[in-house]
């Protein structure tokens, strides 16, 4: 098995150490026997038998200053001693000294060599610098010991803190702090070189509902699994890095052709396919990719963020678990929805909101059974935006909630003028969002408008999508419990185009069902459409749910629909949706 970098360090600094201890010994055992030998140069020389002259070469030295010289190379041979690491060093240096001393004092005094007196005194003042020496020594150890260990800290802080400055503490990838640096230093227009490199922005779909249905500790699991997977996906040339939450980036350092990019960006969209477990749970995730190159589509760290969002964007509106590369229409297209967020939020104080309302109708008698309120939009800068642009934009904001409130205290407003001037109570019907069914007050802001405007909750009917029960149906069952409490009414709207089946209908507490238009359009020319929607009404009668059928447009599917026992029929074969005026004319 490949060893890491660290690992391979250690063990080149472990091999080093053995080597210095190896020199140290054999420093030691050299520098004892030398001064053993020294020993017996100085017996020899102390000799009284020698003569005090020696001849050494053309020389004549006396055999005073020989001892001399070879006593002083003594003490440096015990410096060496007591400088070597080795533990016992400085008490083989005692020993020596303890040795030569011994032979001095036996030599001066019981020989009578006087001549020997200073054997005694170097080693015994050598052996006090020995202890000396080895006490600060020892001292000073300690302190270097310590400073060796704070210093181990201090880098072990370092390391801390870069790791905790460019590193994701969750999945140990590079965070957004260092990606953006990297990106920095690749942009930088002083680079000796010109770098070409490919920014890749990865956002994973609906993990949010992950973490708000099973908790935050089962999604951190889920991430620190994609990114394993993706750290094995990776080039070594490239950085991947988590921005935060569910947004990844990648950056590619190489030269690839679009066709390579694209077979690499998809090896790690293809990782994602199977399964993640959790807690004996199988969840499946998907990501949408958005792609932007250097210098093509951007000069620098900011644009290219920018405008790899506005590709992530793309990807997202596509149908999500998209590759999406950037292109300047793409930017058009969110300079166009940035206007209109920016519009939405001063729309209902420039009055610029404004409702129609399409009436409903029972099939058989053709008696008026009430309206569905309708919100337009006429921008002042664009003109008139259709409910499909902008009511997407309000619910991805948030300002579907101020507009929801603004819609139920106008409607009821106009509806109790209207029972008022005409003594009439036509059901009124109001679209809801999944959005503001999931916000904590949307039961008590209802409730505070019936009771500010005393309109009859009996004659108020919330419209609501299939998909809301799929996206959180514990809640939005007990939102709609609450509801019909105080009367009002329920209503599945556009039924057949989301997920919701008939086996399921009964589990619903609803009272009404919309047949969409997609399924009344073809009921004269297709019998297989024909049979379901014939179904779907026999069915909810048989559960004493009412049905509305939408966008009906002739007589012959008016006739069909009476003939399946349809309760009641919208659509512009009766009316178009109409304005207030229109509305307070009709019954004039």
């Amino acid at each position: 098995m490949k060893k890491s970098k660290q690992e391979q360090s250690v063990m080149n600094e472990m091999t080093y150490n053995r080597k210095i201890k190896y020199y140290h010994w054999i420093g030691l055992v050299l520098s004892s026997i030398i001064y053993l030998w020294f020993i017996n140069l100085i017996v020899y020389f102390s000799s009284p038998e020698l003569a005090y002259w020696v001849h050494i070469g053309d020389s004549i030295i006396s055999k005073t200053s020989i001892v001399g010289i070879i006593a002083q190379t003594q003490v440096v041979l015990i410096i060496l001693m007591v400088l070597n690491p080795i533990k016992i060093s400085n008490m083989v240096a005692i020993i020596l000294n303890m040795i030569l001393a011994s032979g001095a004092i036996y030599a001066t005094f019981i020989k009578g060599n006087m001549d020997a007196l200073p054997g005694v005194v170097i080693p015994v003042s050598t052996i006090i610098m020995v202890i000396i020496i080895s006490r600060y020594g020892n001292n000073l150890n300690k302190q270097i010991k310590k400073v060796i260990h704070f210093n181990q800290i201090i880098k072990k802080n370092e390391e801390m803190l870069h790791n905790m400055a460019y590193y994701d503490s969750l999945t140990q990838l590079p965070n957004r702090t260092m990606m953006l640096e990297k990106m920095g230093s690749l942009t930088d227009p002083y680079a000796k070189e010109n770098n070409s490199f490919i920014f890749v922005f990865i956002d994973l779909d609906n993990f949010k509902k992950i973490n708000d249905s099973m908790g935050h500790s089962v999604g951190d699991e889920i991430l620190k699994q994609i990114s394993m997977r993706w750290k094995e996906s990776v080039h070594a040339q490239d950085l991947l890095g988590r921005l935060g939450g569910d947004e990844f980036a990648l950056i590619i350092c190489r030269d690839l052709t679009q066709t390579e990019l694209l077979e690499y960006v998809e090896s790690f969209r293809f990782v994602l396919s199977k399964a993640f477990t959790i807690e004996h749970k199988d969840f499946y995730i998907n990501a949408s990719f958005g792609i932007t190159r250097y210098p093509e589509d951007g000069s620098n760290t900011t644009e290219l963020l920018k405008n790899a969002d506005i590709a992530l964007y793309n990807a997202k509106n596509a149908g999500k678990n998209e590759i999406q590369f950037f292109n300047k229409e793409m930017q058009k297209d969110v300079l166009k929805r940035i206007q209109l967020e920016n519009g939405l939020f001063t729309a209902v104080r420039n009055n610029e909101l404004y409702m129609v309302f399409q009436p409903q109708y029972t099939s058989d008698s053709k008696k008026l059974r009430g309206y569905e309120a309708l919100a337009r939009w006429e921008y002042s800068e664009l003109g008139f935006i259709s409910p499909g642009q902008f009511i997407p934009i309000a619910e991805e904001t948030g300002i579907i909630i101020e507009m929801g409130k603004w819609i139920f205290r106008t409607v009821l407003e106009k509806f109790m003028e209207f029972q008022k001037r005409f003594d009439k109570k036509p059901m009124v019907s109001i679209n809801i969002s999944v959005v503001q069914m999931i916000e904590p007050n949307f039961v008590t802001m209802v409730k505070e408008i019936l009771n500010e405007t005393g309109f009859d909750s009996r004659y108020l009917e919330l419209e609501i999508t299939e998909s809301v029960f799929i996206s959180y149906p514990d809640h939005i069952i007990n939102v709609i419990k609450q509801l019909r409490e105080f009367g009002i009414r329920i209503a599945i709207d556009d039924f057949g185009t989301g997920y919701a089946s008939l086996s399921y209908l009964h589990l619903l507490p609803i009272n009404v069902l919309k047949i969409d238009k997609a399924f009344i359009d073809l009921i004269t020319t297709q019998k297989a459409i024909s049979q379901i929607v014939s179904n779907i009404i026999n069915l909810s009668h048989q559960l004493g749910i009412e049905v509305v059928a939408e966008g009906v447009e002739d007589e012959e599917q008016l006739n069909a629909l009476i003939q399946f026992n349809c309760d009641y029929i919208q659509g512009y074969l009766f009316s178009k949706p109409i304005s207030e005026e229109q509305l307070f004319q009709m019954h004039d």
